[in-house]
């Protein structure tokens, strides 16, 4: 399901720091005062753009009648913030990374299994096929290992992001 922008919502999303507002509010609900001391901005100010999130339903307020009043994205307004393509492509590298490695692995298991057999009858085409099978695993090592120090630069780079 993808964000629909009105004209409000791409007024909102014109300021850097209605843009900010939205990434902080994506890892959790605050307060003004919390949204102040992250932005450095006063809170009057905030006052301004957040009434300018609500208008574009992309912000609540949540008032439940105790001291501290909170601020939390709507729907809308997490499906802004949130790039759920760069989410499943992290997921599908990460994923496909651990399928490498127990790959590799069970080829080097596989591998160990068949040399000791070979080393008491000294096959020539059996040798052959278990060095095949050792070499494969240990680039299927290499590709697993690499692929998943992708994937967590990937997961490095997106948490910075936000």
């Amino acid at each position: 399901m993808e964000a629909i922008l009105d004209i409000d919502s791409m007024k909102a999303l014109s300021c850097d720091t209605r843009i900010d507002i939205l990434k902080l509010l994506k890892k959790r609900r605050a307060t003004l005062s919390e949204l102040s001391k992250a932005l450095k901005k006063s809170k009057p100010a905030l006052i301004k753009h957040l009434d300018l999130l609500i208008a574009s339903e992309m912000v609540v307020k949540e008032d439940d009648g105790h001291k501290w009043i909170y601020y939390d994205l709507t729907e809308k307004g997490r499906m802004v913030v949130t790039d759920k393509k760069s989410e499943k492509k992290s997921f599908i590298l990460l994923l496909s990374s651990i399928m490498t490695i127990i790959t590799g692995f069970s080829i080097l298991l596989h591998y160990f299994k068949i040399t000791k057999p070979i080393i008491m009858h000294i096959a020539a085409f059996n040798t052959i096929n278990a060095s095949i099978l050792m070499y494969l695993s240990i680039v299927l090592l290499m590709i697993g290992i690499l692929l998943f120090v992708l994937s967590y630069i990937k997961y490095s780079m997106n948490k910075c992001l936000d």
